[in-house]
C-alpha cells in the first residue's frame, strides 16, 4: 500500500538541498501530481513548483517506495492511449458493420436487386489448390460481389485439411474517378482477426484486355481494437488472352516491418478456361524474410459459379 504523509512547507535549506538531487520520473500519482525522486532515492509528489531559477518544493507529499505495478502513467500518455483505443473501436465496429451488412444484403436480396448498371454483381469460383505435399492441398472459394452504394467486394477463404482457415474480405468504394477508399478484413481461423483501412486506385491507361489496381492501408487494428503496427501495400493485375487463356497476379508488402519493407504474400496464375472449368499453374509468392518473394510451385483446378 502506498504511504502518504503530509510534509510542512520546506525551508530554504531544504529547497537548496532538493535542487542538488531531485530528478523527474515522468510519472503521476493518483491525484495527478508529478512524482519526483530525491537524492536519497525517496519518491515525492509535488503540489506546486516555482521557476527553474528557484526550483524547489513548495508543498510535497512523501509517497514512499513506489512498486512498478503501482506507478501511474503520465496523463499525456494516458490520453494518447485512450485515443488509440477509441479509434480502434470505431474502425473495428465500422468494418464489422460493413461486413455484416454485406452478408445480410447478399442473404436477403437476389444479385440483380442491387445491380449496378445491369452488370453481374455476384460471381466467383471454387478452386482446389494442389501443392507438392498432398497434406497441404486445400479448397478455396472466391467470391466477387457488388453491394449497395456501388461498393465492390471480394472475399476468399482457404479451408485447410488439418483444420483452421485463412481468408480476406476486401471492400472498395471509388470516391473520385479511379481513386477510392478500401477496407480489408483478415480472417485467420477467426472471423475478423484484423481490420485495415486505406486508399485504392485503378491503374490507368491499360489495354482493354488488362485490369490493374493498387492499394495502401496504413491503419490496422486487431479484434481487441488495438492498433497493429504495419503499413500494407498491394497490387492486383488481370490479363485476358485469346482462346480462354488468362494471366493474373497479386501480392503486397508490409512497409513498416522491422528491418525494412517485407514481402507479405502473393500468387501468379497462368491458365486456361474451358467453359466453367479453369486449370492452370498457380505459383505462390511466399514470404522468406525479406522484400523479395520465394516461388512455390502449385496447380489450381477451379469451377466457376
Amino acid at each position: 500500500m502506498i504511504r502518504k504523509t503530509k510534509i510542512k512547507k520546506p525551508t530554504q535549506e531544504e529547497i537548496k538541498k532538493c535542487q542538488q538531487g531531485i530528478e523527474k520520473t515522468g510519472l503521476l500519482d493518483a491525484q495527478g501530481r508529478e512524482i519526483f525522486k530525491d537524492h536519497d532515492g525517496a519518491y515525492i509528489a509535488l503540489e506546486e513548483t516555482v521557476p527553474t531559477t528557484q526550483t524547489g518544493l513548495l508543498d510535497a507529499v512523501d509517497i514512499g517506495v513506489v512498486e512498478k505495478d503501482l506507478v501511474w502513467e503520465p496523463k499525456q500518455e494516458e490520453k494518447k492511449q485512450k485515443k488509440r483505443i477509441d479509434l480502434g473501436k470505431i474502425v473495428k465496429y465500422a468494418a464489422a458493420g460493413l461486413a455484416t451488412a454485406a452478408i445480410a444484403t447478399m442473404a436477403i436480396m437476389p444479385p440483380k436487386a442491387y445491380a449496378a448498371d445491369d452488370k453481374d454483381t455476384l460471381s466467383g469460383d471454387v478452386e482446389y489448390i494442389i501443392t507438392k505435399d498432398k497434406a497441404d492441398h486445400y479448397l478455396r472459394p472466391n467470391l466477387f460481389y457488388t453491394l449497395p452504394g456501388d461498393i465492390q467486394g471480394f472475399t476468399f477463404i482457404e479451408l485447410y485439411k488439418g483444420g483452421g482457415y485463412y481468408g480476406r474480405t476486401t471492400l472498395d468504394k471509388m470516391i473520385k474517378g479511379d481513386i477510392g477508399l478500401t477496407g480489408q478484413i483478415i480472417h485467420a481461423s477467426h472471423p475478423g482477426s484484423e481490420f485495415g483501412l486505406g486508399l485504392t486506385a485503378i491503374i490507368p491507361h491499360l489495354p482493354k484486355s488488362m485490369f490493374g489496381k493498387v492499394a495502401v492501408r496504413p491503419l490496422w487494428i486487431d479484434k481487441q481494437g488495438k492498433l497493429v503496427d504495419k503499413l500494407m501495400t498491394d497490387y492486383f493485375v488481370d490479363i485476358t488472352l485469346p482462346k480462354g487463356f488468362k494471366i493474373s497476379t497479386f501480392g503486397g508488402w508490409d512497409l513498416r516491418a522491422k528491418g525494412g519493407p517485407q514481402w507479405d504474400y502473393g500468387e501468379i496464375f497462368i491458365g486456361k478456361e474451358f467453359g466453367k472449368v479453369k486449370i492452370g499453374y498457380c505459383g505462390a509468392l511466399i514470404n522468406d524474410g525479406d522484400a523479395l518473394p520465394d516461388l512455390q510451385h502449385r496447380i489450381a483446378v477451379g469451377l466457376k459459379l
